[in-house]
């Protein structure tokens, strides 16, 4: 029996060989949950987001992303102990850079009584008027 791959134009002997072929390849990338596989690493990224076969974390292994399985406290511990934004990501160093860092994200919603500006934050505001 001769099985192909497609993508490298390679045969193989076995299912086995072939398996073993798409697992260690650099032209595939093979998703866990459901054998999807992408022809890149983003293309992968995006398979696992949009049909969620796992959790994206953008910012790991240097912004290349990482898949983390959506079963068990892994991410969850991760996004604890790297102090992750959930909104974009990127990871920190301690807590208060992270508590820091969100506050970008916020939507300007406090109105200053003088000018009528609006910032993210009270202390924006107030510090705006003296």
């Amino acid at each position: 029996m001769t099985v192909w791959c497609r993508r490298c134009s390679r045969r193989f002997g076995k299912y086995s060989a072939l398996r073993q072929h798409v697992r260690d390849s650099q032209n595939h990338y093979e998703c866990n949950i459901c054998q999807f596989d992408g022809e890149t690493w983003d293309e992968l990224l995006d398979h696992a987001r949009g049909e969620q076969c796992g959790i994206v974390c953008q910012g790991c292994d240097g912004g290349l992303g990482e898949i983390w399985s959506n079963d068990g406290n892994g991410y969850w511990e991760h996004v604890k102990q790297e102090n992750v934004c959930m909104i974009c990501d990127r990871h920190f160093e301690n807590p208060n850079n992270l508590r820091q860092h969100e506050i970008s994200h916020r939507q300007k919603n406090v109105e200053c009584y003088r000018c009528n500006d609006t910032f993210k934050t009270y202390g924006g505001m107030a510090s705006s008027i003296v």
